[in-house]
């Protein structure tokens, strides 16, 4: 049984605001599903790539997290990009009010007191950033009920595009996946965003950069809902990662090797043309899909709706890499074979699926020794942490509610006092140097998923090439077919 990717994301803190509060689970938990039961991209039938609806689609941006920390810089970045590319597009970004400082970027000096601080209350994150106004040209605010009016004025019979950027959260017990937007409590979920668009003719494709972005490849749906059929009006979803995996990409800084992520790609593919993979002048929204999968930088697996569809459909008959022949590509559509013959390292390039896969398995025991390691290494980390945190509320046990007045006293300005007391304990110097080794080691995780992510995104486009000519072969095949080409033509809309 082999992993997922996991990614370096940035996501919304759930903790209260307080100095004493218990250290958050990681975000970036590694999360183990059958590895070759992964989909991939996919053309209208055996032979073709699925041919573009001719009418120019209407076109929605809309970009910015759940308030100014949750808009970074590279997600302002993906969302001019996106207009660039993309100029007749109506963009919705951030917050109503167009003076606020909304946008989060690095900080130009680093604060000696705040990195001491955050390192023994594990308050490390949105320590060392700054906020600005946004310079975006915007027709508004990207909140609920202004994405919602957006969708509700899409012309009926006019293809659309929707493309977010920004954060989205994992579908739970209680409630679904949801795309977060700007306010304390504005979120939109599949079926919301189904019941926004209301009762359109004309075929939507969504595309969208969010954590947990996969999920909303349901819209395929009738409501949204798995259990009903593939609803008779075209809806699709290209996205940057699967349903159960964060995204990568937002950061303050643009300059981070994450920013260049899914849809930094899909903005360069559009503009510069250089996703026109079938060399007919256009660049689909599938054609820009399979760029992206093969010139995102970062550990994550962009997904589509069809793959969703076919996963479903099949099940555990989904084949695996060990079931591809020497000639399974021969189905594969011209983003598939660009995306099969780029996607690999170099010095893989052209290697048969048998050594993709003993790649990958090899692969896969190194993260699992360099995951035990990370685990040790924060464990002890923890320990040596816990033993300078208590020192320091045993000192001033005022400092485990950061709003306490002598709280504030203590904390004004460089709170010398407090950071002189923790910088001359031995224990402190030895949480610096596991602090060391942990970003050691996840650095060096890090750079083993990211080959993996490039791994899985072959296998996801070869498993699927491979899938869709055996759903061709089976009696009920034209019927299936049908639906999935529906989808399909869907996902290769032109803008």
């Amino acid at each position: 049984m082999l992993r997922t990717i996991a990614v370096r994301a940035c996501h919304r803190d759930r903790f209260p605001l307080t100095t004493a509060a218990p250290r958050p689970r990681r975000p970036n938990a590694r999360l183990r599903v059958l590895l070759f039961a992964a989909l991939g991209t996919c053309a209208c039938d055996l032979t073709c790539a699925a041919r573009p609806a001719r009418a120019d689609p209407d076109v929605v941006i809309f970009g910015g997290g759940w308030g100014p920390e949750g808009t970074q810089a590279s997600i302002e970045a993906h969302t001019k990009a996106l207009h660039a590319a993309l100029p007749k597009a109506k963009v919705l970004f951030a917050a109503p009010d167009e003076k606020a400082r909304a946008v989060q970027i690095p900080s130009e000096e680093r604060d000696h007191a705040a990195t001491v601080l955050g390192l023994v209350f594990d308050r490390g994150r949105d320590l060392h950033v700054a906020y600005r106004p946004t310079d975006v040209k915007r027709k508004g605010p990207a909140n609920a009920q202004a994405v919602r009016a957006a969708l509700a004025a899409l012309e009926a019979k006019r293809p659309a595009i929707v493309i977010g950027a920004g954060h989205g959260t994992k579908a739970t017990a209680e409630e679904p996946a949801m795309l977060e937007l700007w306010g304390p409590d504005d979120r939109l979920s599949a079926a919301q965003l189904l019941a926004a668009l209301g009762a359109r003719a004309a075929p939507t494709a969504f595309v969208l950069g969010q954590c947990h972005s996969g999920a909303f490849a349901d819209v395929i749906y009738e409501d949204a809902d798995p259990t009903k059929p593939v609803a008779d009006v075209a809806r699709c979803v290209l996205a940057a990662v699967p349903r159960d995996r964060e995204a990568a990409g937002c950061t303050p800084d643009i300059d981070d090797a994450s920013a260049p992520a899914y849809l930094a790609q899909v903005a360069r593919a559009l503009e510069d043309r250089r996703g026109d993979f079938d060399r007919d002048g256009h660049v689909t929204l599938l054609e820009a899909h399979a760029f992206a999968t093969i010139h995102d930088p970062t550990v994550d697996v962009p997904v589509r709706s069809a793959e969703v569809f076919v996963e479903r459909l099949l099940g555990d008959a989904m084949p695996s890499v060990e079931a591809l022949g020497e000639d399974f590509a021969k189905g594969a559509s011209a983003s598939e074979r660009a995306v099969l013959a780029q996607v690999l390292p170099e010095a893989m390039r052209g290697a048969a699926p048998s050594q993709v896969r003993e790649t990958w398995v090899s692969i896969e025991e190194r993260l699992d020794i360099s995951e035990r390691e990370l685990e040790e290494a924060l464990e002890a980390k923890e320990k040596v942490r816990r033993s300078v945190l208590d020192a320091v509320l045993t000192r001033w046990p005022e400092l485990v509610n950061p709003y306490h007045a002598k709280s504030r006293a203590l904390l004004a300005g460089d709170a010398a006092a407090v950071v002189k007391f923790i910088e001359a304990r031995p224990d402190y110097k030895r949480l610096q140097k596991q602090e060391r080794i942990v970003a050691e080691i996840d650095g060096v995780l890090f750079g083993l998923e990211k080959r993996a992510a490039r791994l899985e995104r072959w296998v996801r486009v070869a498993t699927y090439v491979e899938a869709r000519r055996r759903i061709a072969a089976r009696e009920d095949g034209a019927q299936v077919m049908k639906a999935l080409s529906r989808i399909e033509a869907c996902e290769a809309l032109r803008p």
